[in-house]
């Protein structure tokens, strides 16, 4: 019983994740600075910010180092 119970969460977590991938804003879709605004919010606001629901990296950090060496610039 507990591991029908337990396999039933997965589904249900499995399910809930794939209706926000559909639901989420794809690379490429105009929004308004608005929207960018309160989807950083909604974000801020979640309790882990820092995945999606399947576990990719929502927030990337780049040094800046790694930000002068895409632009092949010099640091001051």
């Amino acid at each position: 019983l507990f591991d029908d119970k337990v396999n039933m969460l997965e589904v249900r977590r499995g399910v809930l994740a794939q209706m926000a991938c559909k639901a989420s804003i794809r690379a490429g879709d105009q929004i308004s600075i608005q929207e960018m605004k309160d989807l950083i919010t909604s974000l801020f606001n979640c309790d882990n910010p820092s995945t999606c629901a399947h576990g990719r990296p929502t927030i990337v950090h780049f040094s800046t180092y790694d930000i002068e060496k895409l632009f092949k610039r010099k640091g001051f």
